[in-house]
């Protein structure tokens, strides 16, 4: 063990917090590619490709101004109230998605992927200053 701490530079007081952002660095990583992934393919099966320049369009518009009204529901919160607040919105509406999952909610589950990764993203960004 003692190998391994010298070779990667960790302290042993910054063990725990390391090994706790590596794996929710590794998860959220995992949890990214395959729901882009899934949200892809499950929009592609039932859309023509010519649609998602328009897809690309309204990410944008919709991370430019839901992640910041998102952040602001947030703010004042700590990280873990956070991840609790996102993560559970994110299952609760990923849920959702499998009974409603034709006609316009396609593109919803589009652009809901990507507003909730990019905000777990984000909140990841900013854990390392909470962990002790």
């Amino acid at each position: 063990m003692r190998k391994i701490l010298q070779l990667f530079q960790i302290k042993k007081d910054e063990l725990k917090p390391s090994i706790i952002l590596f794996f929710h660095s590794f998860f959220l990583v995992s949890v990214i590619i395959t729901s882009k992934t899934a949200r892809d393919s499950f929009f592609l099966s039932r859309f023509d490709n010519n649609l998602l320049p328009l897809m690309y369009i309204l990410t944008a518009l919709i991370m430019w101004k839901g992640v910041g009204y998102i952040q602001k529901v947030l703010k004042g919160k700590n990280l873990l109230q956070q991840n609790i607040i996102l993560h559970t919105s994110f299952a609760f509406g990923t849920i959702l998605f499998i009974f409603f999952n034709k006609g316009v909610f396609v593109p919803i589950l589009y652009l809901w992927v990507e507003i909730v990764t990019a905000l777990m993203g984000m909140n990841f960004g900013s854990g390392h200053k909470y962990i002790q």
